[in-house]
């Protein structure tokens, strides 16, 4: 269709990004295959799908302009194809081909068709082939035996094999049977889909060659081999599998699945049980995947293998397919695995922590507290430690690992309160940062009976991390501790914003009248931006006429012009907390009429300045709509759809960084927008221009060509279209402006 350069290549729509119909190919790797020559074909178009018709054209559905209203935009169809190709004469005779239909023809001629050009003809003969029956089977047999072709030979195998799955048996052992010498046949697609066939049809007559040909050199047809006498339950072909396990030593994940897979058909579980003791790893390992897809619990005993990647799989098959009879041995293993952790540890302790957690004995949550306390335990893992410890009591609906529906009956307070009080002062000891506020947060959830003048001590310890001493603050606070005024007073006076927040904040549940004292000499001064932005929310917090009359105020002096644009979404998110009509009137009159601004930039002038880098690297990285990273690259992170951040901020400033985000047609980065040119010939040109001078313009083509033409030459042309949505449907103001402030530190 699109003439050789494009023979053996798929072609994908890829709904993303910039994106549209990307091309590849796929060469031999191993037992499987490996892509090559991946590269853009068809963008950048909203592609939903692509298919190739008769006629010579690839045909492409367009989904239309993205649309977050819901709105239709109206799809769109179009063809590509090259006019000599169309016209060719091959091209019309496979369109009259298929037009005229292949049922009425005879078996002779939809043999000779199982050697055409076209993929859609072999098949469409194939098929219609097998339906002939014993007479079509005669013409498979001698494509299959006697031909020279690789391609024809193989629907002639794929041909007897649809045949035999209709036939009684014995009525058909006899011609299958002439496939067997090709299992020999110097073609190893040949021995490979000969495998293939026999195996999917039950063949039992070949077991012997087929045992023999798990020696076969070439590893695609081992796999086909493996598989083939797993279906056909061949228990004696148990060592040839066992030893290419351990020839292949967990090289080829293809031939690892196939090996394993046959001995899970072949449903010999004692054998392979008894291969935990067997010296290779990789026949280990096999012998687990056979026993987890057995559903054979004697998995439990490569929990205690000395290669990790094994115990992972084992811990895999306990948890992830929920064998609550089994959950016990994975739960009891909990200390040994923290002992002896690891990089490789981080999948089993996560699953044995779930079993110690679903068992829920003492014992088990002493071992889930002796993971927070190890050092050497990953701190992701030891996170999930602390999690586990707050739901103890009334445990979550879903796996921890998995998220699968595992409900699990809530537990007396009475013992855990008791069993983490009694390690709660040394866990604080050894832990630190984010991992120590997540502890301190853990005995406001479970209540538990702590030395409160340590918290205070905490709160006024300026060598601890802030986000340690803003916890146990709030922990002092939610306990309505009697040590809670003298830590927000200490606290107030800290040189750190955010504990200075934190304290305010705590203030605001146990003196909501000093709170709004304070919270009002901050937001009167021109101090921390942060600082001032909290205590607006701060200050909605507290519901109090105060508070009110404050708020009031300040929408105000917002409606007037006389707020800090860096303040201004924090005024409006406080306000849009209350429900009382004084302030709803004005808030409701502010927004609308920013939502009425004439422009995306005005609409969202708000976000220019305000965020927090932090939280914006967050969005980038994994907001699950925005999705920035999938197309732009910040660093060596992210896809290349879309242009490189890495520096976006060095020549860019906040407005343009907003711009770009709300409209992004505005202004489109050199080399990434799409524009449709009409010559002075009559003629169209289409694609990415990726460069533009006075005298020149320069277009990449769909089809990836790069074509320069003269400016003077230029009739009209459409203005440059940007492949990004606009961010303003999917994220809220604040969150543009945290992703501008991340943004503009990229220099």
């Amino acid at each position: 269709v699109l003439g050789s350069e494009y023979r053996d290549h798929f072609f994908m729509a890829n709904y993303t990004g910039n994106g549209g119909i990307e091309t590849f190919r796929v060469v031999p790797n191993g037992a499987s295959f490996t892509i090559e020559n991946y590269r853009d074909f068809l963008k950048p178009i909203r592609a939903t799908d692509v298919d190739f018709g008769y006629d010579g054209k690839m045909y492409i559905s367009d989904y239309g302009v993205l649309d977050w209203t819901g709105e239709s935009n109206l799809g769109r169809m179009y063809t590509l194809y090259d006019p000599k190709i169309v016209t060719d004469s091959k091209t019309q005779e496979l369109k009259s081909l298929f037009a005229a239909g292949f049922a009425h023809r005879s078996e002779k001629e939809l043999a000779s068709l199982l050697s055409h050009a076209d993929q859609r003809v072999r098949q469409r003969a194939q098929f219609v082939l097998a339906e002939r029956g014993v007479r079509g089977m005669v013409e498979f047999l001698a494509v299959a035996v006697g031909g020279k072709a690789t391609i024809p030979r193989l629907h002639g195998i794929w041909g007897v094999g649809q045949i035999a799955r209709k036939l009684d048996r014995r009525s058909h052992n006899v011609q299958v049977g002439l496939l067997l010498p090709l299992l020999k046949d110097a073609d190893p697609h040949v021995r490979a889909q000969t495998a293939y066939t026999l195996g999917d049809i039950g063949f039992k007559a070949g077991n012997v060659q087929l045992t023999a040909l798990l020696k076969d050199p070439v590893p695609a047809v081992q796999m086909h081999t493996a598989l083939a006498l797993g279906k056909l339950r061949h228990a004696p072909a148990i060592p040839g599998l066992v030893e290419l396990l351990r020839v292949n030593d967990n090289k080829d994940a293809y031939l690892r699945h196939a090996a394993s897979h046959a001995l899970s058909l072949i449903g010999n579980a004692d054998a392979a049980a008894a291969l935990a003791k067997d010296e290779s790893p990789a026949v280990r390992l096999g012998a687990v995947l056979a026993l987890r897809r057995l559903g054979d619990r004697r998995v439990t005993q490569f929990l205690d293998d000395a290669k990790p990647a094994v115990v992972a799989e084992a811990a895999r098959a306990i948890n992830d397919l929920m064998w609550d009879d089994a959950t016990a041995a994975l739960a009891d293993r909990l200390p040994q695995f923290t002992a002896a952790t690891s990089f490789e540890s981080d999948p089993i302790l996560r699953r044995s922590i779930n079993a110690a957690y679903l068992r829920g004995s003492d014992a088990d949550l002493g071992a889930v507290l002796d993971v927070i306390s190890h050092r050497n335990v990953s701190d992701a893992v030891r996170a999930e430690a602390v999690r586990t410890v707050a739901d103890w009591v009334r445990p979550t609906t879903r796996d921890r690992v998995t998220g699968m529906w595992r409900p699990t009956p809530a537990r007396p307070t009475e013992p855990v309160e008791r069993i983490v009080n009694e390690r709660f002062t040394s866990l604080l000891a050894v832990v630190s940062g984010a991992l120590q506020s997540d502890v301190i947060r853990l005995a406001t959830q479970l209540n538990l009976k702590v030395d409160e003048p340590l918290f205070l001590g905490m709160v006024g310890d300026d060598q601890l991390a802030v986000e340690s001493r803003a916890a146990a603050l709030q922990l002092l606070a939610t306990r309505k501790s009697k040590h809670t005024d003298a830590a927000a007073t200490r606290a107030l006076s800290d040189k750190l914003p955010q504990l200075r927040s934190a304290a305010r904040n705590a203030l605001a549940t146990t003196q909501p009248e000093r709170a709004v004292e304070s919270l009002s000499e901050v937001l009167a001064a021109d101090g921390d931006l942060s600082e001032r932005q909290d205590a607006l929310l701060t200050l909605a917090s507290v519901k109090r006429p105060e508070s009110d009359k404050q708020l009031l105020e300040w929408l105000t002096r917002l409606e007037s012009g006389k707020v800090p644009d860096a303040l201004a979404l924090d005024v409006l998110k406080a306000a849009e907390t209350r429900e009382t009509p004084e302030i709803t009137k004005p808030f409701k009159k502010i927004t609308a009429n920013l939502d009425a601004a004439p422009t995306m930039l005005e609409k969202h002038r708000w976000s220019v300045v305000g965020g927090d880098a932090d939280r914006g690297r967050q969005l980038f990285a994994s907001h699950r709509n925005a999705q920035c990273v999938r197309c732009h690259k910040v660093g060596d992170q992210g896809g290349d759809a879309g242009p490189n951040l890495s520096k976006v901020a060095e020549k860019n400033n906040r407005e343009y960084l907003l711009q770009a985000l709300v409209e992004p047609d505005a202004k489109i980065a050199q080399g990434f927008g799409s524009v449709v040119l009409a010559m002075s010939d009559g003629t169209l040109l289409a694609g990415v221009l990726k460069e533009e001078t006075k005298e020149k313009l320069t277009v990449v083509t769909p089809d990836g060509k790069t074509v320069t033409v003269a400016a003077d030459d230029v009739e009209d042309r459409t203005p440059p279209k940007s492949p990004m949505p606009s961010m303003h449907p999917v994220l809220q103001r604040r969150e543009i402006r945290d992703l501008v402030e991340f943004l503009s530190t990229l220099k």
